[in-house]
Order: C-alpha cells, then structure tokens, then sequence
C-alpha cells in the first residue's frame, strides 16, 4: 500500500513537470509570435532569466542564466532552458532544462541535473542525480523516465525512503485535549 502511495505521488510530481511545460497551445509558442502567446483561458506561463535568445532561423529559443518559469504555483529553475520548435506545424518539439534543475510545489520538490521533455513520445526524462521528494517521502535513481499519457514511471537504479504517515487521533489522545 505504501509503495502504491509513495508512486501517486510521484506520479503527481512529474505531471506537475508536465504541466509547466506542456500547452494544447504550444503551436502558438513559435519564436515567430513568442512575445503573444495566445493562452486560451489557460495559466500565463511566466519566464525570467538574464539573457534569452530567440531564433527564427533555427526554430529555437534559449533562456540562460538564473531561469525561473511560472504556471500558477508551480516554479521551475534552472540555468538554461532550450525549446526547439517544429520547422513546419512550429509546435514544440523539445524542451530540455539543465543546471541545477528544480521544480517546486507546495511540499513537492522535483530536482535533477537535465530534464527534458519530448512531445512527440510525451514523455519527461530526468537525469543526474534525479530526486522527487513530497514531504518526508524521496525516490531517487539514477533517471527517471515519466510516460505523461499512460501515467507509467521508470527508474533505473530506484531507491525510496518512506515515511510513515503519524495517526493525528492517536497523537491527540496521548498530549491530550
């Protein structure tokens, strides 16, 4: 049962990733119309860094330098972010964040040294020293793949550490009232 919650959760973090980084309106996301993202009623993604560069002839764009990407209270870091757009369709093809990688939500903390997401497979791979970790609980491996439209997780040289969620009813029976 434990190993059942401890995997909800994970699966909870990693399509927290998902989230931030995959938009039925990623078409509109070209370098071209950038700066006039059309969000469709959706959260407005917010992206700083230091130094961006957008190229139409490469179907590119680059953050770089002290990256922080916003959707509602989901939050990314990291030192560069790279997108690579589709030359054709001009939706995203590829995103990959690397550098001291972390996203953070509530309790949820999801770090790596890369994660990247691909559309076409709809699927996030995170490596280097990759950790998901919601409140006590942590799984680590040595990456960890996250299938976003079967739900399915693969970690090769998986490690969790469980914590056992306390009773409040007992803990409020032995200090009292």
């Amino acid at each position: 049962m434990r190993s059942n919650r401890i995997l909800i959760e994970l699966t909870v973090s990693l399509f927290l990733w998902s989230y931030l980084v995959h938009s039925p309106t990623a078409k509109a996301a070209s370098p071209e119309n950038l700066l006039s993202l059309d969000t469709q009623n959706q959260e407005t993604i917010t992206i700083t860094s230091d130094r961006a560069e957008l190229s139409n002839k490469e179907y590119t764009a680059i953050y770089r330098d002290n990256v922080v990407v916003k959707r509602g209270d989901v939050t990314l870091y990291s030192a560069e972010i790279k997108t690579w757009f589709d030359n054709d369709s001009k939706r995203i093809k590829q995103i990959k964040a690397t550098g001291g990688v972390k996203l953070v939500q509530a309790d949820i903390i999801i770090t790596a040294e890369a994660a990247t997401y691909y559309e076409e497979q709809q699927k996030i791979v995170l490596t280097g020293k990759p950790m998901c970790k919601k409140g006590a609980n942590v799984l680590t491996g040595s990456d960890i793949t996250y299938f976003m439209d079967t739900g399915k997780i693969v970690v090769q040289d998986a490690k969790s550490t469980l914590q056992p969620k306390t009773d409040l009813k007992a803990n409020s029976l032995a200090t009292g009232p």
